[in-house]
């Protein structure tokens, strides 16, 4: 009879510790929403610098409104290169989710060409 006893207290030990564990998880970490968009570059013509589009999933159809702008400016912020454009978002709270590649080709002149689109997200603000 000892045992059993035995036996149904660390049983009821055992529930009662993970109850305790399972409910102490905060609800900021349980209910994260995040927000994401699309980067992608454009480069100008004999430039040494590149614009980056970010695509935040509005309905503007024009890729100009989603140039990123200086915020001092106002004007199409340059960026030395895409890594540039990751370092400046990530300033920003934004991570890289995922990166793929656009290749295309042109069969007159037996041109292929690629560019890359980067995926990224953040933490929703509280409104």
């Amino acid at each position: 009879m000892n045992k059993n006893v035995f036996a149904l207290l660390i049983l009821l030990s055992f529930v009662h510790i993970t109850s305790v564990f399972g409910q102490s998880l905060p609800d900021s970490l349980v209910s994260k929403k995040y927000v994401y968009c699309e980067l992608s570059s454009v480069n100008k013509a004999f430039k040494s610098f590149i614009y980056v589009v970010a695509d935040f999933g509005d309905n503007t159809n024009s890729s100009d409104n989603h140039i990123i702008k200086d915020e001092k400016t106002e004007r199409n912020k340059e960026f030395n290169s895409m890594v540039d454009a990751l370092n400046f978002m990530s300033d920003k709270g934004w991570e890289v989710v995922s990166v793929y590649t656009n290749v295309s080709s042109n069969n007159v002149n037996n041109i292929t060409t690629s560019s890359s689109t980067y995926l990224l997200k953040k933490i929703k603000e509280a409104k």
